[in-house]
């Protein structure tokens, strides 16, 4: 039987770019099918455990380096808070593709990716402090707390919001949907960011470029499907693509 992912490529073809078939065919090649051989796992089983081993990751950061601030409580609390919304998707309204199950090589990858993205609980509990900014710790931690919670909002919203409607009823163009087409990925990003401000570090800017290339592809695939429904153009024409009124 052909795999879920395929059956999305097909029927995209034609409508996304060259460049961008080519990315998301290499990018679901090296989660999904990677070095071949049997699909072992399924992808939200691996993203469960990923995501329960970073929790203990950041505990373990907060006994290492011994730094119990307000700063460092809002980076950890933050983390932690993220983790824990992964894992309530997986059991209340996962995603369709995350239950395609993974090769072993694809496995490797997938965790190999997941681990530079831990690069970002460990600088902002590591480094807290050592890049100061103009305005008291308490005030910078606090703006970007308010930056992480309103992603975080916007992602689990957008997610619930997308669960409750019916399969197959075509474009969702209500609720947050009707200000933007795809703001889960903005409440994503906007919780990466909200970290890397409150560390200040370049190497934090590693795993937030990673999310912005995979993100990237993977809108332009969803624009490029979503555009087969007849009322795509009017959508399109009274909504932005991820920033509300800019972009």
């Amino acid at each position: 039987m052909e795999s879920t992912e395929n059956i999305a490529f097909k029927e995209v073809e034609g409508r996304a770019s060259k460049p961008v078939r080519f990315l998301s065919h290499l990018l679901n090649y090296l989660m999904f099918d990677f070095l071949g051989g049997p699909r072992i796992l399924r992808a939200d089983t691996v993203m469960l455990i990923q995501g329960v081993a970073q929790i203990i990751f950041i505990i373990f950061c907060y006994f290492k380096f011994q730094i119990f601030n307000f700063s460092s409580f809002v980076a950890g609390s933050a983390l932690i808070a993220h983790e824990i919304m992964w894992s309530i998707k997986y059991f209340y309204f996962p995603d369709r593709s995350w239950k395609n199950k993974m090769t072993f090589g694809g496995t490797v990858f997938y965790l190999c990716y997941q681990l530079s993205l831990w690069l970002i609980p460990y600088y902002p509990l590591s480094s807290i402090n050592t890049h100061k900014v103009p305005v008291s710790d308490f005030f910078w931690a606090s703006v970007c707390f308010l930056i992480f919670a309103t992603g975080l909002t916007l992602q689990v919203s957008a997610d619930a919001y997308k669960n409750s409607m019916k399969a197959g009823q075509g474009l969702i163009t209500n609720g947050i949907f009707s200000f933007i087409r795809h703001p889960n990925y903005l409440g994503q990003g906007l919780m990466y960011c909200s970290v890397f401000l409150l560390s200040l570090d370049l190497i934090p800017l590693i795993p937030l470029c990673l999310f912005i290339f995979v993100a990237g592809v993977n809108i332009s695939m969803k624009e490029a499907s979503m555009s087969r429904y007849p009322n795509w153009k009017d959508y399109t024409s009274r909504t932005k693509m991820i920033i509300p009124w800019i972009f």
